[in-house]
């Protein structure tokens, strides 16, 4: 008995070009490199940031401890307000960016180097904030 399936056998398979050639396949490698790409970019950006918050802390987070620290010094302690620390931080760092401060604060707020407090309420209701350094 003959197998008549023998000489048929593969034909109905399709062959390496036909399945790469395929809409459907060079749509699903597209949107896989995609994915890989948006992944590669996250990680590249996460990275970018990261050493550019480490590098606000190491020139201008020491710079306003420094200045809150100077608040202490003085015979008569003075709170610093952060309008002046903000100032003064500006004259230091002209160069800085205009939310440069608010986020070197935060950064050090989040490390618990300096603690922020909102001072009582002053002229017409106004409100100030004070810096204390806390160590670390």
């Amino acid at each position: 008995m003959v197998n008549t399936n023998a000489f048929t056998f593969g034909v109905r398979e399709r062959s390496y070009w036909e399945r790469v050639l395929d809409p459907e396949y060079q749509a699903q490698r597209a949107a896989e490199k995609q994915a890989k790409d948006a992944e590669q970019n996250r990680m590249v950006e996460q990275y970018k940031e990261q050493q550019r918050r480490e590098a606000i802390l190491s020139q201008s987070g020491p710079a306003i401890v420094e200045i809150v620290k100077g608040f202490d010094a003085h015979e008569r302690p003075t709170p610093a307000k952060t309008s002046e620390v903000e100032r003064q931080f500006s004259e230091h760092f002209p160069d800085a960016t205009p939310g440069e401060f608010r986020n070197v604060v935060e950064e050090l707020k989040a490390m618990g180097v300096i603690h922020e407090v909102t001072s009582s309420i002053g002229f017409m209701g106004a409100r100030d904030t004070n810096l204390h350094y806390m160590g670390g």
